[in-house]
C-alpha cells in the first residue's frame, strides 16, 4: 500500500487494516474490529442508540450515512 498519512497514528491506524490486528472489543458480542469508529458504530446495533436526527421529519438513524440518504431521498 502506498497510501501517505500527516500524522503516525493515522498511519498505526491505517496499518491495523493491513496486519489483521483487532485491539477493540465489543463488550456486547465479543466482536473485534481495527477501528475505534467502526466499534462505536458497531456498539449502536446493540444499545439502539441513533444520534443522527432528520430536523424535517425526525427520522432518526444510527449512522451519519442513513441520515444522509434519507436526507437525499423522497421519504420527506
Amino acid at each position: 500500500c502506498h497510501r501517505g498519512f500527516n500524522s503516525r497514528s493515522n498511519l498505526r491506524s491505517h496499518m491495523r487494516i493491513h496486519t489483521l490486528d483487532k485491539p477493540f472489543v465489543c463488550r456486547f458480542c465479543n466482536r473485534r474490529f481495527s477501528q475505534s469508529s467502526t466499534l462505536r458504530n458497531h456498539v449502536r446495533l446493540h444499545t439502539g442508540e441513533r444520534p443522527y436526527k432528520c430536523q424535517v421529519c425526525q427520522s432518526a438513524y444510527s449512522q451519519l450515512a442513513g441520515l444522509r440518504a434519507h436526507q437525499k431521498s423522497a421519504r420527506h
